[in-house]
């Protein structure tokens, strides 16, 4: 599948970082498994929407640019909070639709949104 996982006892919850260049998907693994989450990664469409219907992370940090791939995961049995990785400006949020997360940030911030979406 492609994905790698932290198995670690007392995790915070189980997360997948998914985006398309490796180095972002380091840092922001070390970050995620440093802070007590077990992270599994996906450099791609594909295997991120194969990694949450077989993982069921409790949210998916999504670096992908790609329409629908958040679509897809949230029609599976057990949805999992999504958290966007975006340039733009993040737009108003309301109940029930995706977080956002507006680049540049602190790696601190990525860390308590992740926090408040595993619940």
């Amino acid at each position: 599948m492609g994905s790698t996982a932290d198995a670690r006892a007392g995790a915070s919850g189980r997360v997948l970082v998914a985006d398309d260049d490796a180095n972002v998907r380091r840092l922001l693994s070390m970050t995620l498994r440093a802070a007590g989450f077990e992270v599994l990664t996906a450099p791609d469409r594909v295997r991120a929407v194969a990694a949450a219907a077989s993982a069921r992370p409790d949210v998916v940090v999504l670096g992908l640019t790609v329409p629908g791939v958040a679509d897809e995961m949230r029609a599976s049995e057990a949805p999992p909070a999504v958290l966007f990785l975006t340039a733009r400006q993040s737009p108003e949020q309301r109940p029930g639709e995706a977080a956002y997360l507006s680049k540049p940030f602190a790696l601190a911030d990525l860390v308590a949104r992740v926090r408040a979406l595993a619940g």
